[in-house]
């Protein structure tokens, strides 16, 4: 800008009109919440950027002005606000990815601990479901298949087991019973 090149002033209007698409696909992709923190304070700096460009490239275009505008252009049209904006974004952005990493990580932690322990608990329970199963009906079967093989042998002094009771292996008993009798 202090050269008072023409081309570089072309370059800086490029570069200035690429801004605003950029913007718009940001505010875009943002979160309102995000949105609202970063855009306008983004949009302040841009735009003081760009009246101070704007300030000295007419102020190189005026003679007079010429070396003072030279002599003050490090002090004149900084990116330090817009750096400083852009950067707290970056690290703010990087701080909720670091929280959302932790919370995922958690979940999954809370979900595999779930999983082993409802695993383990469904385990248990067909376990003592088989117990029970198998004391409930395969103990008496067994009982009785040795009482008929006894009675089937001629010893009629058994006791049939499960006699009396309510359910089908007590029906069975019954009719063991009648064969023991008879």
């Amino acid at each position: 800008a202090a050269s008072a090149d023409k081309a570089f002033v072309g370059r800086i209007d490029e570069y200035r009109n690429s801004i605003p698409p950029m913007l718009s696909e940001l505010e875009r992709a943002l979160p309102p919440e995000v949105r609202n923190n970063v855009l306008s304070p983004l949009r302040g700096a841009i735009d003081t950027f760009n009246k101070e460009l704007s300030d000295t490239v007419s102020a190189v275009s005026d003679p007079a002005l010429l070396d003072a505008t030279r002599a003050n252009i490090a002090k004149t049209a900084r990116l330090t606000q817009t750096r400083a904006i852009l950067t707290k974004f970056v690290e703010d952005a990087e701080k909720v990815a670091a929280e959302r990493a932790l919370i995922a990580e958690a979940s999954f932690t809370t979900g595999m601990t779930t999983l082993l322990a409802g695993g383990t608990v469904t385990a248990i329970i067909a376990i003592a479901f088989g117990v029970i199963l198998a004391r409930s009906v395969a103990t008496p079967v067994i009982a009785m298949t040795n009482a008929m093989t006894k009675l089937a042998a001629g010893d009629t002094n058994l006791t049939v087991p499960a006699a009396g009771r309510a359910d089908e292996i007590g029906k069975m008993a019954d009719a063991v019973e009648v064969f023991r009798q008879n």
